[in-house]
């Protein structure tokens, strides 16, 4: 007989054929039974919620049951402990209008009727699979517990706070002392100077309670409709800055507060804090790599926040131009961006950079909106709002000086710069003689004052050179005069240009396209750079002028050309100095730029001619060149220049 046959006679043994039937006729009676219990509005048996039985009986049973098994629970209670402290908690029912306002609240309509509902409404497939479960196997409904932690943990902290002990991180005592200031021999001279002191508070090591496990453990026994008795652990909690992180950081706080006070900046505008107001704002925090480092508290930074934003903020306004066929903007009306300061970036930027700043401005971090109706040209180049203006003073300057000037600014104006190109002004301006517009005029060259085509262009140098620093860009070429000229007051900000050289050159290191405007009203003249502000902030030191010595004494030339005593003189004296004043440009990742501009101004000699019969025929050309002529040659007339 094969194996096979055998299995067949094996399962096909009468008793197998008899224990198959009995299992049968046993799950269709337990299924009919469910199916009466089900008929009959109760819950299918082998149903417990929590550990409590529920099976066969109505929901109306089921909720007296589960509240037999809340008051079990409160019987005891909830119990927290702690030495000789306790503190008891009782659970309720959700449905308990005159609840005792326990944080802790089961659902027991919600539990009832999710146990009703097993079995029950369901088809053919699910309810033959429920009545399958309900046979062979308990069915475990879960428990509706809600525990409002925050009032539980209020509640605990009442009771034991007291108990407990923050920890207490290190600190910094910044103290400001006054001290004489010493000579270079080494004695005190009678000025006070500020110094600073740092000491450092020591930490001290706290006792907090594990209230997370205590409501863990609580939470396990009341899914289970029991209540516990749970001692509550104590921890020691070590502070997060301890003493000696803090005295790493004294040189560090030294170094910070000698750099000198903080500002926030936006375009040439800032909101500074200082000396004492400084030092009892900084503050220990944890760096991202888990170091102690310094940064500024941030309710003293929010006032200088208010005071910015009421400058800074404002409504966006469309921009307007043309570009004619030479790609010069025309019939330009300037709008801008509306600008919002973001106060989350302003403050993390100080806190990232506050101890690497190497000036200690923070060009503040704004959000802008275009109006969204300037022109789709001025769109697409980035022209949206003003980076800066330069301005200087030309009163008293004779007709073919204003006649160079202005020929000279509607050279440059609406000059469209790209981003990364490097401007000299000198290419746009050309050719400097007659066919350019360009009249004669005084010069400064090879040490005489002599008139040439485009005198005067040096205005346009000077009020380009302030308004590229106050827009914030490098300047990569710039020289100052001989001698100092009343035109470009105050001395040490102007720049001279003369074909072909020097030149004025600067770079537009922004990411948009810049406009370059000029403007002429009266003595007065206006360049303005218009742009996309990149957050960058510039700042110009103030002037300091040394070495300031007195003009030589006038030079008097005697000629036959004028009449006995008469005087006319084609050089004018100035003093000369020493000047220097520092540039900055600060990014806004915290990249500082500077460059120191210095400017030596000769002593510059009046020179003249003095009539003296006699003397020799000596005449000033048109040039500007001193000519002696032959005694028989006539005289001829001088011509008149302006100093």
């Amino acid at each position: 007989m094969t194996t096979e046959k055998k299995e067949k006679k094996r399962f096909g043994s009468p008793l197998h054929i008899a224990l198959a039937g009995f299992f049968c006729l046993a799950l269709v009676g337990g299924m009919l039974a469910a199916q009466v219990v089900r008929a009959d509005g109760r819950i299918l048996p082998n149903v417990s919620v929590g550990g409590v039985d529920v099976g066969g009986l109505t929901p109306e049973q089921a909720k007296a049951r589960l509240h037999d098994a809340l008051r079990a629970l409160n019987v005891g209670g909830l119990q927290f402990h702690y030495r000789d402290r306790s503190l008891t908690l009782k659970a309720q029912d959700k449905s308990d209008a005159s609840g005792s306002g326990s944080p802790i609240t089961y659902d027991i309509q919600g539990m009832a009727d999710a146990a009703f509902a097993f079995g029950h409404g369901a088809g053919t497939a699910d309810l033959l699979k429920s009545n399958m479960q309900a046979l062979l196997t308990e069915v475990r409904q879960p428990v509706l517990l809600s525990i409002d932690d925050a009032a539980l943990r209020e509640r605990l902290h009442r009771n034991f706070g007291d108990a407990e002990r923050p920890a207490s991180d290190a600190g910094l005592d910044i103290r400001s002392t006054a001290t004489r200031a010493t000579s270079p021999d080494g004695s005190a001279t009678g000025t006070l100077q500020q110094a600073w002191q740092v000491d450092v508070i020591p930490d001290s090591t706290g006792v907090t309670f594990d209230y997370d496990g205590a409501i863990s453990a609580a939470t396990a026994g009341l899914m289970k409709w029991q209540g516990a008795s749970i001692e509550l652990q104590a921890a020691v909690k070590s502070p997060d800055v301890t003493t000696e992180m803090a005295m790493t950081l004294k040189d560090r706080a030294l170094k910070v507060l000698r750099r000198g006070g903080i500002s926030l900046a936006y375009d040439d505008q800032r909101w500074t804090i200082e000396g004492k107001s400084l030092a009892e704002a900084i503050r220990i925090r944890t760096m991202p790599d888990g170091t102690p480092g310094l940064t500024l508290k941030p309710d003293v930074l929010e006032p200088l926040l208010d005071a910015a934003a009421k400058t800074v903020e404002t409504e966006a306004r469309p921009t307007h131009f043309t570009l004619d066929k030479d790609g010069r903007a025309r019939d330009f009306v300037g709008g801008s961006l509306g600008v919002k300061i973001d106060r989350k970036a302003s403050l993390e930027r100080i806190d990232s950079q506050f101890e690497s700043s190497q000036n200690g401005v923070f060009p503040l971090a704004v959000t802008t909106v275009s109006s969204g109706r300037s022109d789709a040209l001025a769109e697409q180049l980035g022209i949206r709002e003003l980076l800066g203006y330069g301005t200087s003073h030309f009163s008293g300057s004779p007709k073919n000086r204003r006649q160079n000037i202005a020929n000279g600014a509607a050279r440059l104006n609406g000059l469209v710069i790209a981003p990364g190109e490097e401007v000299g002004l000198l290419q746009y301006l050309k050719p400097f003689d007659a066919s350019g517009g360009y009249v004669q005029e005084l010069v400064i060259k090879n040490n005489r004052t002599v008139p040439e085509y485009g005198g005067g262009l040096c205005q346009i140098g000077t009020t380009t050179f302030r308004a590229v620093m106050a827009s914030g860009l490098p300047v990569t070429a710039r020289q100052n005069h001989s001698y100092r000229v009343v035109y470009y007051e105050p001395a040490g900000t102007d720049a001279t240009i003369y074909d072909p050289a020097p030149d004025f050159k600067f770079v537009n290191d922004t990411q948009s396209h810049a406009i370059l405007i000029t403007k002429i009203s009266g003595d007065d003249a206006r360049f303005e750079l218009w742009g996309t502000r990149d957050g960058r902030v510039q700042a110009q030191s103030p002037v300091k002028m040394w070495n300031v010595t007195p003009p030589p004494e006038p030079k008097l030339i005697e000629t036959s050309s004028l009449k006995e005593g008469a005087k006319k003189c084609f050089e004018t004296p100035h003093a000369g100095a020493t000047t220097n004043f520092t540039y900055t440009i600060t990014y806004p990742d915290g990249t500082v730029k500077s460059q120191d501009f210095r400017s030596v101004y000769k002593p510059w000699q009046q020179q003249c001619l003095i009539g003296k019969d006699g003397a020799p025929n000596i005449i000033l050309q048109k040039d500007g060149a001193i000519k002696e002529l032959p005694p028989t040659a006539s005289a001829s007339t001088t011509p008149t220049v302006s100093p």
